[in-house]
């Protein structure tokens, strides 16, 4: 969403400024320049140009191409569908204060991360808390764990990924590397050869009710892999907690 900010500088000149806000927390994603979001007349035949705020010349384009490559940025972001969903701001897409790339499918996750703002706790997609959805939802699961929510609502959730600056579109220089979260962060967890047994650890372990108890939210999220050097460790104390009609771990 785009912000108008007017300011009066000390000469009394009126100056006026954009800037992209997050759709569910409404904190400001990034400035944007007037050479972003102005375009030239279709019926213009000339070659008009406009130097942006760092003096960069540049020409401008008519509202179509505009229109098109601002849509193919944003469904590479998954901020528009392959529906033939249009912007939701004429010449910009939704924004969201976040943005990484899910380096496990690929893809570049664009969601909302300040979880606890107020703006983000009242708001409401189609009747449904966003909030509700997240809160509530299990920290971690074979999909990864929670990190935020996206613009339609659906909770994201990444195993390992890099985040992008949300103002040049790169990776952070300072984390190149590949960040991990929940369970994920273990090495012999991530070395788990399918996503079944993932599951089935995860389930096991959460349906003995000793073993959730001595560990508690550890258990939740399964950071609680982390004090295991592998699998067979990690399953032996959780049969060690067993109670009779729990099941055992393999």
């Amino acid at each position: 969403m785009l912000r108008l900010q007017l300011t009066r500088g000390s000469s009394g000149i009126l100056t006026q400024s954009f800037s992209e806000v997050c759709e569910h927390c409404d904190e400001k994603v990034q400035d944007v320049d007037i050479a972003d979001i102005i375009t030239q007349k279709p019926n213009d035949p000339r070659t008009l140009k406009i130097r942006d705020k760092d003096n960069n010349l540049y020409t401008l384009k008519t509202k179509g191409v505009r229109v098109a490559e601002i849509e193919a940025k944003a469904r590479a972001k998954d901020l528009l569908d392959a529906s033939g969903e249009k912007l939701k701001y004429k010449i910009r897409a939704e924004r969201m204060c976040s943005e990484s790339i899910d380096t496990v499918n690929g893809t570049t996750a664009s969601f909302c991360y300040r979880t606890t703002n107020t703006k983000f706790l009242d708001k409401k997609i189609n009747g449904t808390s966003i909030s509700a959805s997240f809160h509530n939802g299990i920290e971690s699961d074979v999909t990864g764990s929670k990190m935020g929510v996206d613009r339609k609502g659906n909770v994201i959730r990444l195993k390992a990924y890099k985040r992008i600056n949300m103002t040049t579109g790169i990776v952070i220089d300072a984390e190149r590397d590949t960040k991990y979260e929940g369970p994920y962060k273990t090495a012999w967890w991530r070395a788990i050869r399918t996503e079944s047994d993932r599951k089935y650890l995860i389930l096991g372990s959460q349906a003995v009710a000793a073993y959730v108890d001595r560990y508690g939210s550890q258990v939740k999220d399964m950071t609680v892999v982390a004090r295991y050097r592998g699998r067979a460790e990690f399953v032996a104390d959780v049969n060690r907690n067993v109670a009779r009609g729990e099941t055992s771990l393999r």
